[in-house]
């Protein structure tokens, strides 16, 4: 009798420690996503290859963290090259400015690659408008 109320105990604490480990992980997991989110305009150059899909900005400890989604005009091309990323200010000039290359286009995913660029941008500097250009070589 002792061992079984014993098991009822135990039983009811791990059910009460998975119930409470449940929001723990939610709590750790949105502290992954660390950053302010960034509400300015952000634009892609036309280009007759790729096409922005979506992209969103955030200010991080590390300056402006750009990352979205781009896609194949043309699905079977393959191709080469990068993404130019620029940080405008209020005054229209170029606060900061990189390359960084489209992962690979998954089939999958209409022929789809993500990207993910940081900025130096300081935090007191203020941010107009991100502009994003394609820059394509064709194999």
């Amino acid at each position: 009798m002792e061992l079984l109320i014993r098991n009822r105990i135990d039983n009811r604490l791990r059910g009460s420690l998975a119930l409470l480990s449940i929001p723990m992980i939610f709590a750790a997991v949105a502290g992954c996503s660390t950053g302010t989110p960034l509400n300015v305009d952000i634009a892609a150059r036309p280009s007759p290859v790729l096409e922005l899909s979506w992209a969103k900005a955030k200010r991080t400890s590390q300056g402006l963290v750009v990352s979205g989604q781009v896609q194949q005009v043309h699905c079977c091309a393959y191709l080469q090259g990068d993404i130019h990323v620029e940080a405008i200010g209020a005054n229209g000039l170029e606060l900061a400015a990189t390359n960084v290359p489209w992962g690979e286009f998954n089939p999958r995913q209409l022929h789809s690659a993500w990207f993910k660029a940081t900025l130096p941008v300081p935090a007191e500097a203020t941010v107009s408008a991100i502009q994003i250009q394609f820059r394509t070589q064709r194999d």
